[in-house]
């Protein structure tokens, strides 16, 4: 949801880069109760929605980590206790990450997009270890939508990937998926760059991905990891077990870290009271399966 903070009268001011108050709004608009309920944020919670409310000086979500709304990001100049919490009725759990909204949205010059347009900066998405020559693509989180999008993301990884083989020739190449989405009307033209990239740069290839949407949407175009294989590639030590290190260790070679609250929760099993010190594959298998569909609540919560 988008929409002002409050409501009657309310200007705003942007100057270098932050936000100021000219006026403040008479009437508040995060209120107790509400004549009617056209959304209901606690069902939403209940089908494992997440709710953004997103207002010019400030954004909330509500997941299940909380059961009221979570401030989690303010706009560069906002004063949490004299901006946002004497302008509503209840008090918000403030996020332990705590962000600053990107001040770029508070200039008038280029945003300067293009390094960043999949969410994250480009540079954050890729990792390369030299000594196994292994590249790592997050492509986790990212929604294609256009042709446009192929055309630029193509262009992106073929430099690194150029810059990557041209002395070492082809490398290993681990890709996460997780999250990923693309329109109907480029999974041919997503499918066509994957096995373009896998044809001239890789040796190898390794795809993860947490959804059934892959094996629908992509099936006969690229080749992902079942849950058997996660398995059997996690368990290095082949005992039919795989334990919190080698949780951790596996997530790493797929470029994700995970936290260490989020690896408490893969490691929670339900009916045992403290987490374990290994999984079976049965185990294994929801684990993960929880972690990859409801990463950002796992993440989210890293005490």
């Amino acid at each position: 949801y988008m929409g002002a903070f409050t409501a009657g009268g309310l200007r705003v001011k942007v100057d270098d880069g932050k936000l100021s108050i000219a006026k403040e709004g008479r009437i508040k608009k995060f209120v107790d109760e509400v004549r009617e309920v056209t959304f209901s944020g606690d069902q939403a919670m209940k089908e494992g929605q997440n709710v953004i409310y997103i207002t010019e000086r400030a954004v909330f979500k509500r997941s299940f980590e909380h059961p009221v709304l979570e401030l989690v990001e303010v706009a560069p100049g906002i004063d949490v206790e004299e901006h946002i919490l004497p302008h509503m009725e209840f008090a918000p759990v403030i996020s332990k990450n705590l962000k600053t909204m990107d001040p770029r949205i508070f200039t008038s010059g280029p945003m300067n997009l293009l390094s960043n347009e999949f969410g994250v900066n480009f540079e954050d998405r890729v990792s390369y270890d030299s000594e196994p020559h292994v590249i790592y693509f997050d492509w986790s989180g990212m929604t294609l939508s256009s042709q446009e999008d192929v055309d630029d993301l193509r262009s992106l990884y073929e430099t690194k990937l150029q810059a990557v083989t041209s002395s070492k020739g082809p490398v290993d190449a681990v890709i996460n998926l997780d999250n990923f989405d693309c329109r109907d009307t480029v999974v041919d033209a997503f499918a066509e760059l994957a096995n373009d990239m896998e044809r001239k740069y890789y040796k190898s290839v390794s795809r993860y991905g947490g959804h059934a949407f892959f094996r629908q949407r992509l099936a006969g175009h690229l080749k992902l990891q079942s849950a058997d294989e996660l398995f059997t590639r996690f368990d290095a030590d082949k005992n039919g077990l795989v334990s919190a290190a080698e949780v951790r260790s596996g997530l790493l070679q797929m470029a994700i870290n995970v936290s260490p609250g989020g690896l408490r929760r893969i490691m929670s099993v339900p009916g045992v009271e403290d987490p374990v010190d290994a999984l079976t594959k049965e185990q294994f298998v929801k684990a993960m399966g929880g972690y990859f569909e409801h990463r950002h609540e796992y993440e989210g919560n890293s005490t």
